[in-house]
């Protein structure tokens, strides 16, 4: 789905876009942006980043820190979930026992 109007530009990388509404569209010239949440202005809604790849995921802007951040972060978001699966197992297992000591 595009943020503020930053519409995709067809190119080989799938973040690259046009955007519309941003700032520095205002001269002659067009600018484009990247739509990757690693950047910090699309996580919380900003407008998108200019970058100069030309849609080229071999000259991509990101930086390499901020994906391996983005990657320890999801990992992170994994570890816990699998940790609150398990308590909710052993909780669900618990009552389950409860249940037919009950019957």
């Amino acid at each position: 789905m595009p943020l503020d109007a930053d519409f995709p530009t067809g190119k080989e990388c799938k973040y690259h876009c046009s955007p519309t509404c941003h700032p520095a569209n205002i001269g002659p010239e067009r600018v484009y942006g990247c739509t990757h949440k690693t950047w910090p202005q699309n996580i919380v809604g900003d407008f998108v980043p200019i970058v100069f790849c030309d849609g080229n995921p071999r000259k991509c802007e990101i930086p390499k820190k901020m994906l391996k951040n983005l990657i320890t972060g999801r990992y992170r978001k994994i570890y816990n979930a699998e940790e609150k699966i398990e308590k909710y197992k052993q909780e669900i297992a618990e009552m389950e026992s409860l249940l037919k000591g009950m019957e």
